[in-house]
């Protein structure tokens, strides 16, 4: 990426880009792995390119950004700063929703917001399937449940909750909600969307996001009810690439029905499940009434230096 020679670049003077292609992508941007040349932390580095007159997607990016700013739960990536920049004309890499894709642009500046976060080591879809053991699902759903917990108390919404935006710290032990490109503050957020303005992890999305109702703090939990079905399930795509995991889906979608290997759980964990995937949104619990359930008690493996 080039940078205006005649102004400061505070990312090129400040960090090193790791040669390797980005970490993912999301909501209007992609996430590169940067070590910062002063204290010698590497960190993760949300790329965001904006409209030159700063319109179009300037406001949402900004609406992630504030959300953050105020956000502190061990199961939510960190925050630590963000930057503006304008980027020089000529080739420059554009990130966008799938990672990157080289754009020619001779006439003017591109304004790009960097976002400056903590490094994560992969994400809950990178340990799903069937060694995947019960205790441990129950250890990962309380910290998904805590984190919910907190972010609804603040009155703000995730918005696209799912396996690829859950993350993993570098001890593989807990679990953070990343990614906030779709997060909104509730109240203010819960309205209609317009037809196709959902996030791209659809299968995760409850159903009033797909049929024009209200997105609501109660859209969050459904979300978190299909991961948690998809981590009981173990599916195994090394064996049938995802189509299994896309039949279960759909199966659900339209006719209720559960994967076999749900049916095996016992009755509370089945109840509550599918009162977290609730089509009608008012009959799903929110995240305090899980909180005070607290299902996985007896089911986890006692954490050191503590009990389960």
């Amino acid at each position: 990426m080039s940078v205006d020679r005649g102004g400061f670049s505070h990312y090129l003077s400040n960090f090193e880009e790791y040669d390797e292609k980005a970490l993912g992508a999301g909501g209007f941007g992609c996430v590169v792995r940067a070590r910062n040349k002063l204290d010698n932390v590497t960190y993760a580095i949300k790329k965001v390119q904006l409209e030159v007159d700063f319109s179009g997607s300037f406001d949402e990016v900004v609406r992630e950004v504030l959300i953050m700013a105020r956000l502190d739960h061990p199961n939510l990536v960190r925050y630590y700063s963000s930057w503006l920049e304008a980027v020089s004309p000529g080739l420059v890499v554009i990130p966008d929703l799938y990672g990157g894709t080289e754009k020619k642009v001779d006439d003017y500046a591109i304004p790009m917001l960097f976002i400056l976060q903590e490094l994560c080591f992969g994400s809950l879809a990178d340990i799903l399937g069937p060694s995947l053991k019960d205790d441990k699902i129950w250890q990962i759903f309380k910290q998904l449940v805590e984190g919910l917990d907190y972010l609804h108390s603040k009155l703000v919404r995730h918005g696209d909750i799912s396996p690829g935006n859950i993350f993993l710290d570098e001890s593989k032990e807990r679990v953070k909600y990343g990614d906030f490109g779709f997060s909104g503050e509730a109240g203010e957020d819960e309205r209609t969307l317009p037809q196709g303005e959902y996030p791209p992890t659809t299968p995760y999305c409850a159903p009033e996001l797909r049929n024009g109702s209200k997105y609501t703090l109660k859209s969050d939990v459904y979300s978190l009810g299909m991961v948690l079905m998809e981590m009981f399930a173990k599916f195994d795509d090394e064996d049938d690439e995802g189509f299994d995991r896309a039949r279960a889906f759909d199966a659900y979608k339209k006719d209720g029905v559960l994967p076999p290997a749900i049916d095996e759980l016992d009755e509370t964990t089945r109840q509550l499940m599918t009162s977290m995937i609730n089509v009608d949104s008012k009959e799903r619990p929110s995240a305090s009434s899980l909180l005070k359930m607290a299902p996985w008690e007896g089911k986890m493996v006692p954490e050191e230096g503590g009990e389960a």
